[in-house]
């Protein structure tokens, strides 16, 4: 890739080419996005000017594209870019001496380089580089010798790793053109008052410049130069001037000749072969940018009346023709560079301030998931990203408060239910979010404990069921939990009104053992275990309440705080395990499905799940009530959540259905809150209870 200079005319202003090694084969179609909010990199920086933007084209798939940028004031060299994530623009060189406009390049891991003139008093002007790799610029090096006047440079740092300098060096009678390659001495490459420099693969350099109206060239490399050839006779001397080159020696020139910008096209070989007019109507242009990708794939900018204009050709034949607008300011310069993938990076100095922005489109996020397994918690699938554009992270959310940033892999869902999974990707041009059309469904397994995620508040008494899912019957069971005792204050473990108590088992233990954030507990509970024999056992079913754990919420907590109640094995000496006792005298354990308390804001008015008409208990009237106003005009409940027996955040048929198959038909427990007053854990659209 060349390096850019630009001078304001070509007789105080000059650019160096920008080569783009890239065969056709390796051409990338630009996704020609929106051009992005600009941003301000000189705030209280004070006037700057020369402007240079320089990319690493070698990656058409990295994120964020490697972008360069630098400028001078009247005693600073001044740079930002990717590495400093466009920050306001940092010293580069701090002196004493005039700063002439300088010239900007970069090599492979953070490697810049910054060629430019500096002048004591009113002595000549001699040529410096300064140089950072990784760990900022080092201190300037002299590369012209000799007491002449020497200006207007530019530098490149070649494929080999060798940097080359060119440079004009001016006596009272003549212009020479001089170059530095590598630790060689300078040499002479012919009269001329304008140079650019073409790294052109491996340790080759193109040297081109101007004497006069004529194009002349030579190639250098680490052991050789060429003889020097003309390249084109322009036959008046343009007033702006713009060349890029290929590895391949093919040339595109934009140049402003009278009132007309041209597009001049050919190669060192053959000489220019084809011109278009790009603008014919261009007097009072006021400066002039071009970078090219490809033949097919370039763009030009200009200033003319106040407005920066842009005029992008791309593959295909598609031509955009416009004016960039939203820079604050009277625009003085313009920059424009392609990176790799084709889109267009600009750096315009406006009122002496610098301003970055680009036209990189948002990247569009898809993604695959996948699964072998059965379904059944713990249910695992694999997921893979294929979005397209340029990316700079990934993130992933699976819908069960897991999420990941990686661009593909496994995960687990540890808990039955009902997931939506998303990817949202981000790069240079924005975000976009891809959702997974199809509902991730986790089934339960046949045999399972689980705690529900609940909501509480400070001082509130929680009376959490323990609900149990079994495909066999069952003679008992044992459920050891850890919790924080410093968060929750737990009372007992309680059979209360759960299906458990109503089979009046013969043997119940269990025991709270309060150690701060380590704290315990353990039911054991045996239904026959006493003579005469009766072989009463708990039928097979789902979400069946065992137990609940009874216990207050201490004050003092922030709101957002959670703690969770984690089925355990080992609990207490002997140790309890969580189990069942299933038919026959043999065990079982259960697949656990943990529980998380949040702490939240104290709702006006708490409830009880499955009281429909709002009147502190839970029987056949609550599913009266709730048809008979659903489907005979009767008064609606005060608390919907209350009637929304099946907690699917709608009122309807089915939750009378729900309400009645539990309390008469040993359903599935209704859910949390149930069997005591609490908030409702889950977000939907019905409304508050009502007094």
């Amino acid at each position: 890739m060349c390096t850019r200079k630009r001078l304001n005319s070509i007789s105080s202003r000059w650019s160096a080419c920008w080569v783009i090694l890239l065969l056709c084969s390796f051409i990338q179609t630009s996704l020609w996005g929106q051009i992005q909010s600009p941003i301000l990199l000189t705030e209280g920086i004070g006037p700057v000017a020369g402007g240079q933007i320089h990319l690493d084209t070698s990656c058409s798939t990295c994120s964020p594209q490697q972008v360069s940028i630098c400028a001078k004031s009247i005693d600073q060299v001044l740079f930002s870019g990717t590495v400093l994530q466009y920050s306001t623009m940092v010293s580069a060189l701090d002196s004493s001496n005039q700063i002439g406009l300088p010239s900007l390049t970069q090599g492979s891991a953070a490697h810049y380089l910054i060629s430019l003139d500096q002048q004591i008093g009113s002595g000549s002007r001699f040529v410096s580089v300064i140089e950072s790799v990784a760990v900022g610029f080092g201190a300037p090096e002299q590369v012209s010798e000799g007491p002449e006047d020497q200006h207007s440079s530019a530098v490149t740092i070649l494929d080999s790793g060798h940097r080359v300098v060119s440079w004009i060096r001016s006596d009272a009678n003549t212009d020479t053109v001089m170059m530095k390659y590598g630790v060689n001495p300078p040499v002479e490459l012919g009269s001329g008052s304008i140079s650019h420099l073409c790294p052109v693969g491996g340790d080759s350099v193109l040297i081109c410049w101007l004497n006069g109206t004529q194009l002349w060239y030579r190639v250098a490399d680490s052991g050789s130069i060429s003889s020097q050839m003309e390249l084109y006779d322009l036959l008046s001397v343009p007033t702006y001037l713009e060349l890029e080159s290929d590895a391949l020696g093919n040339l595109q020139i934009a140049t402003l000749l009278g009132d007309q910008l041209l597009l001049l096209e050919g190669s060192i070989s053959s000489g220019i072969t084809d011109q278009q007019v790009i603008h014919d109507r261009a007097n009072g242009l006021t400066h002039l940018s071009f970078d090219s990708l490809a033949t097919d794939r370039f763009c030009i900018c200009w200033i003319q009346d106040d407005l920066i204009w842009r005029y992008t050709f791309n593959p295909g034949g598609v031509v955009v023709s416009e004016t960039l607008t939203g820079i604050s300011g009277i625009p003085q310069e313009v920059e424009v560079a392609i990176d790799a993938a084709g889109n267009e990076h600009f750096l315009v100095i406006a009122d002496d301030d610098a301003w970055y922005f680009h036209d990189t489109p948002a990247p569009v996020a898809e993604l695959l998931i996948q699964s072998t397994d059965d379904g059944v918690a713990d249910h695992t699938i694999s997921y893979e990203s294929e979005s397209s554009g340029l990316i700079s992270s990934y993130y992933w959310d699976f819908g069960d408060g897991e999420t990941s940033t990686s661009n593909g892999g496994d995960h687990t869902y540890l808990e039955p239910g009902i997931y939506t999974l998303s990817l949202t990707v981000e790069g240079p041009g924005g975000t976009d979010t891809s959702v997974w059309p199809y509902p991730l469904v986790v089934a339960p397994p046949e045999s399972s404990m689980e705690l529900a995620d609940i909501s509480v508040f400070g001082g509130q008494p929680v009376y959490h069921p323990v609900l149990g899912t079994h495909s066999a019957y069952l003679q008992g069971f044992q459920i050891a939990v850890e919790f924080d005792g410093l968060i929750l204050d737990m009372s007992e473990i309680s059979l209360s009104g759960t299906l458990a108590e109503s089979l009046a088992p013969e043997f119940i233990s269990s025991q709270v053992n309060m150690a701060g954030a380590d704290s315990t507990m353990y039911i054991a509970v045996i239904f026959d275990t006493l003579p005469p024999f009766d072989g009463r056992m708990m039928q097979p079913g789902s979400n069946q309440t065992l137990c609940t754990l009874d216990y207050t919420v201490n004050f003092g907590f922030p709101l957002g705080t959670s703690t969770e109640l984690r089925f355990a094995e080992g609990v207490g000496n002997p140790p309890i395990n969580t189990m069942y006792a299933i038919e026959g005298g043999f065990s079982e354990s259960p697949y656990p499905i943990h529980g998380t308390v949040n702490i939240s804001e104290a709702p006006q008015f708490l409830f009880v799940r499955g009281d429909a008409n709002y009147n502190q208990s839970v029987n056949i009237a609550d599913g009266i009530f709730l048809l008979d106003y659903l489907f005979t005009s009767g008064v609606a409940s005060v608390c919907p959540d209350a009637a929304d027996s099946n907690d699917d955040g709608q009122l309807n048929i089915g939750d009378a259905i729900y309400l009645l198959n539990f309390l008469f038909s040993s359903g599935e427990t209704i859910p949390y809150p149930y069997p005591g007053y609490g908030i409702d854990p889950t977000a939907d659209d019905l409304g508050a209870c009502l007094p």
